[in-house]
């Protein structure tokens, strides 16, 4: 987020064992350059952000989007980490693909199936969004729901830092995917 933030000040970090989450808090501080302060809750950590990622192996939803600020992005990046509310909320949804959504994203694939969320629903896909197709934002207060599932899109950040890093101490061989 940093790297596609540059103007990120300052970040909170939030894990259930304190230790944890203060080492992490000095390792991304001294490694981002960037303040990042743990604190004793999720809602710490979420109250008041521009944005909200959430990287844990939780079955259950960890985050009150009541915690949120208009106007937020999140980004949960696993399953069950978002309220069923999230679905009424008013909140512009994206996805990976909606066949991963439908495929066991809940809250969404219990909806899907009941019939009560369609794809119509949603801001769209992140092709889409890529592509400049639909815009998930409409109006600075909405608040975007990134629900790129798994670790996917990290996975396109971590694999395009590595293919630069290649390039740039001249190891392998320079292609185009376009």
């Amino acid at each position: 987020i940093v790297r596609t933030v540059p103007t990120l000040e300052r970040a909170t970090v939030f894990s259930p064992t304190p230790a944890h989450r203060e080492a992490f808090a000095r390792e991304m501080s001294a490694w981002l350059g960037i303040s990042v302060t743990p604190v004793a809750s999720v809602q710490q950590a979420a109250e008041g952000a521009d944005i909200i990622d959430l990287a844990n192996n939780s079955r259950q939803p960890v985050l009150d989007m009541a915690w949120v600020k208009p106007g937020a992005l999140v980004i949960p990046v696993g399953g069950n980490q978002l309220q069923p509310s999230v679905l009424g909320g008013g909140y512009r949804i994206v996805t990976t693909t909606w066949a991963q959504m439908a495929r066991g994203r809940e809250p969404y694939s219990t909806a899907i199936r009941e019939g009560r969320f369609a794809p119509e629903q949603t801001s769209g896909e992140l092709a889409e969004v890529i592509l400049r197709q639909v815009t998930p934002r409409r109006r600075p207060d909405e608040t975007v729901v990134y629900e790129l599932g798994r670790i996917n899109i990290w996975a396109v950040s971590v694999c395009y830092w590595a293919y630069q890093w290649a390039r740039e101490r001249g190891a392998g061989i320079p292609f185009s995917l376009v």
